[in-house]
């Protein structure tokens, strides 16, 4: 992510941080004067975000419901990787695209996730509005169908559906 960083020197990144983890994880970062370190406040930096690069999990969705256009980066050791691609058929791995059974944000993984692919959709979610705003709008939809009771029950629901709808699929190689 320094090498993004570097390529965009009049834009301002903040990296949403956590006490809990050794302050080493963020030291190639803290460098540059274009990154802040934001401890314990990602609600607030989603806030004011016009873009976010985000590792999978649950915080693909949290930016989803906050609307803020994101790429989802994703390296593992090569070998915990493919176990776990082996042992887990899914097409997606952030919980946006699952949700919605499509691609609405890009997602680079494993060596995907490098400065070029992430740098190149960065400068397209800034600068192509009706790009950003298409993204915003399939969020949209995906806050629709989660928008009946509780978010995080209709999200394990949905995953339990599309897991057992797609239990006889053969395992992606």
């Amino acid at each position: 992510m320094a090498k993004v960083v570097q390529r965009y020197p009049h834009h301002q990144f903040a990296v949403a941080a956590v006490n809990n983890l050794d302050p080493s994880w963020y030291q190639e970062l803290t460098g540059y004067k274009n990154v802040k370190l934001i401890f314990e406040d990602t609600y607030n930096l989603l806030l004011n975000s016009s873009a976010a690069i985000v590792t999978s999990g649950t915080a693909t969705l949290e930016t989803a419901l906050f609307k803020v256009p994101q790429i989802v980066v994703y390296k593992a050791n090569t070998l915990s990787y493919w176990l776990a691609k082996w042992l887990v058929s899914v097409p997606f791995i952030s919980l946006v695209n699952l949700i919605a059974g499509k691609e609405v944000v890009k997602e680079f993984i494993q060596s995907d996730a490098n400065p070029e692919y992430v740098s190149k959709e960065l400068t397209r979610i800034l600068e192509d509005k009706p790009y950003a705003e298409g993204i915003k709008a399939e969020y949209e939809q995906i806050i629709k169908r989660l928008d009946t009771g509780s978010a995080s029950e209709n999200t394990a629901a949905l995953m339990v559906q599309y897991l057992n709808d797609n239990s006889s699929t053969p395992r992606r190689n």
